[in-house]
């Protein structure tokens, strides 16, 4: 546990780190700058930017959750279709791209080809998902910051609303991707950190391999009927459908969105 303050001092500093980040330029001047960065984003720095993304809030907590609750198995029902699902995206992205090059959304692309009820279809899905991922991002980490201090889990949505809300009118989507490349830094320093010291915290790699059936020992196989028919296979079918990732797929230069 730590006190408020220093939970409010944390989330402040890394409001103010972000918004820097991304406010760092002018308004955008036009709507294309603004959406999708006049579609000028090259390869590195789109794709950094795309797999910032993928690691979102579920990401992190369920598959801890699974790795302990169900060990190798659960962890790898989670992982692998999430992977599976990155890897077909890289497939789908460049053909959509080639055939509506001036695009914004998948859901527009879908009106373009389709009529107008597949579009409204899609575009209800997509509502849908970006209201329920906005939430999910604000409530998980306003939780993280209430169960390690007590902090107003109210007060803790807001302000992080306001933080992301903030840098991305002023500067848009290349506000998001700037931020995005830094939350990766953060990611992979934190990994190189912490996963060492938890393994070392925790007993060393016998305590891990002790952990691979589970915190019961009872999920002995990768593919365990259990843990795929109550929740891998819904996650392995899950659909390719969020704004955030196509519209990183709709700014990369031209001939820059390939596998």
């Amino acid at each position: 546990m730590v006190s408020q303050l220093t939970a409010l001092t944390a989330l402040m500093s890394f409001g103010i780190v972000m918004f820097i980040i991304g406010a760092v330029r002018r308004h955008p001047d036009s709507l294309n700058i603004f959406l999708v960065a006049n579609r000028n984003i090259g390869t590195w720095v789109g794709a950094l930017s795309v797999a910032s993304t993928w690691i979102w809030a579920p990401a992190l907590f369920i598959a801890a959750q699974k790795a302990f609750q169900q060990g190798l198995p659960g962890l790898m029902w989670f992982t692998v279709p999430n992977v599976g699902c990155l890897v077909m995206f890289a497939f789908i992205a460049p053909r959509i791209r080639n055939a509506f090059p001036k695009g914004y959304t998948l859901p527009q692309y879908i009106a373009h080809r389709f009529d107008t009820k597949t579009h409204a279809v899609y575009l209800f899905a997509f509502l849908c998902l970006q209201i329920c991922s906005l939430a999910v991002q604000l409530i998980a980490g306003a939780a993280l910051f209430n169960t390690i201090s007590g902090f107003p889990y109210t007060i803790g949505v807001i302000l992080l609303a306001v933080t992301f809300t903030s840098y991305s009118l002023i500067g848009g989507l290349r506000a998001s991707i700037r931020t995005d490349l830094f939350q990766m830094i953060i990611i992979l320093a934190g990994m190189a950190i912490l996963v060492p010291w938890a393994i070392i915290k925790g007993g060393g790699w016998m305590a891990v391999a002790s952990g691979f059936g589970g915190f019961n020992g009872k999920f002995t196989s990768i593919f365990d009927p259990y843990v795929a028919y109550s929740f891998g296979i819904t996650v392995t079918i899950g659909p390719v459908g969020d704004q955030q990732h196509w519209q990183r797929a709709f700014s990369f230069k031209e001939g820059h969105v390939r596998i």
